[in-house]
């Protein structure tokens, strides 16, 4: 049965691209294989690191799934269920060690370049051009500069979105490539809601195919639609038939409406230069506008439309959530580097390579600004004073003053304390910012200080940054203050303080 699904996909891909394919180059499996490699050794200096904040909230909120715990009433977090349900996935098939991120990231960034290498082939663009374009993919779509060394929302949704189109091309002409497409789409939603902008885009795909019959194209418009509808609803149905709508209902609605804040002022703000120069990813911007300029064929029109509509709809997909944080920025690099490719592919050969020449340069600067400018990227858990490698610094001593069976609580964001320590957390907010802004405020606050007073913590780690008035205005600070004392500063880690129990 396997080889009987390899041999389909191999007949279809080839189906697909057309005449001319050699297997040697650019077949799924060479792809895959090749961008495994390359991803998996840039990726494996990192192993033994730190995890970056989200992605050790949802490491441990994995762990705690496996557990018998329970999402939203339990454990509480604003994202959409299926990236925790992805990490949960992981951590079951791979272990509940790093190791399983590893194997998540690498995944993810081979299997979405094969499709990008499938939309490229049947733009007609040549093999050697795919090549390098997968090559720039490989590394930046792990890259520490976008917040991509460990995989993130935007990860899952690039996946998805890629082979949404690339279903269009895979099964071109069948009823099973629009169901697909659809099923992609809509599993892309269920990470952030955001992806719903991308409905415009793949609808324009869908309603330019001038050989598919108008009967069809509305048929794959309502698949479509109804794709992302179905799986929220599903998701909705399940977590009320399990008693926790209004936990669910309070943090993906309620919350993520207080977390956006006012969605024209982020458009607004979208605009700056700072952010355009941003969203061009440095390297790619000089070839990606001889891209978007290189469609001259009149019948080739609709791919002026189908361009503009992803542009805007990958603007509106970084700008709403607000905040603008460089891993939001990763949506826009699968279809930057898709006209980047094209944009090779329109010039003649030797300007063509002096392009591959000066992109290649600019991707080395753009990689080498880790090191060049470490204060602008403070969040990444390589800069070596960030909170993540602050966190690793304190974990011995955590371990060495818990008893067996003891636990701490955190007072900050650095979930990688639970997960350096191996320690399981009792409460279920790991970020406690959480705790002291936005609708579900006073509700986490409750719930978190009711467990600290039923089971008090051994200690308690401190983050410098959320001792301000906000924190310490906090009724959870005050029952810390009142019950902790500061006993130790950890070397290294000038943003932690420890604190231990001043009353039995």
């Amino acid at each position: 049965m396997v080889n009987g699904m390899l041999r389909f996909l191999n007949n279809s891909w080839t189906r697909s691209l057309g005449k001319g394919l050699e297997p040697s180059y650019l077949s799924p499996l060479a792809i895959c294989v090749g961008l495994t490699l390359l991803v998996g050794s840039i990726e494996a200096w990192w192993l033994q690191g730190p995890l970056e904040r989200d992605i050790s909230i949802y490491f441990i909120i994995a762990q705690e799934l496996l557990n018998g715990r329970w999402l939203y009433s339990d454990l509480w977090d604003h994202k959409p269920p299926a990236i925790h349900a992805a990490y949960a996935s992981a951590e079951f098939l791979l272990g509940r060690s790093k190791f399983a991120v590893w194997g998540l990231s690498v995944f993810l960034s081979s299997v979405t370049g094969c499709g990008i290498a499938l939309i490229l082939k049947r733009l007609a663009v040549e093999k050697k051009i795919i090549i390098v374009a997968l090559f720039f993919w490989g590394v930046l779509s792990v890259s520490p500069n976008l917040e991509a060394a460990q995989p993130n929302t935007e990860a899952f949704i690039n996946f998805f979105l890629v082979w949404s189109v690339a279903g269009l091309i895979l099964f071109r002409g069948m009823s099973s490539g629009y169901l697909f497409s659809a099923l992609c789409f809509g599993l892309a939603t269920l990470f952030k809601p955001v992806a719903l902008i991308f409905f415009l885009p793949l609808a324009c795909q869908i309603l330019a195919r001038d050989l598919l019959h108008v009967t069809k194209k509305y048929l794959a418009l309502s698949a479509l639609a109804l794709a992302p509808l179905l799986l929220w609803i599903g998701s909705s149905g399940y977590f009320w038939l399990t008693g926790r709508w209004q936990e669910y209902y309070e943090a993906i609605f309620e919350y993520n409406r207080f977390y956006a804040g006012n969605i024209l002022e982020n458009l607004q703000k979208s605009f700056s230069i700072e952010r355009i120069l941003r969203s061009g990813l440095g390297s790619l911007w000089l070839p990606t506008l001889i891209g978007c300029l290189s469609f001259r064929k009149f019948s080739s029109r609709y791919q002026y439309l189908v361009a503009a509509t992803w542009s805007a709809a990958i603007v509106v997909a970084i700008s709403l959530p607000g905040n603008f944080y460089l891993h939001y920025y990763q949506l826009a690099l699968p279809w930057i580097l898709i006209a980047f490719a094209t944009g090779l592919a329109a010039v003649s050969r030797r300007w063509a390579q002096g392009l591959a020449f000066c992109s290649f340069c600019g991707l080395a600067i753009f990689e080498l600004s880790l090191l060049l400018f470490p204060n602008t990227f403070h969040r990444s858990p390589f800069y070596p004073r960030s909170l993540s490698v602050q966190a690793r610094a304190v974990a011995p001593y955590i371990q060495h003053l818990l008893a067996a069976d003891g636990w701490f609580y955190e007072w900050g964001a650095q979930a990688e304390l639970y997960a350096t320590t191996g320690v399981s957390p009792r409460h279920g907010a790991l970020h406690v910012e959480w705790l002291l802004s936005g609708p579900m405020a006073q509700t986490l606050t409750d719930k978190t200080l009711a467990v600290l007073t039923a089971q008090p913590p051994e200690l308690i780690v401190i983050s410098r940054q959320f001792v301000n008035a906000r924190g310490k205005d906090n009724r959870l600070w005050r029952w810390i203050a009142s019950n902790y004392q500061e006993v130790a500063q950890v070397t290294g880690a000038p943003d932690f303080v420890v604190a231990l129990r001043t009353q039995s």
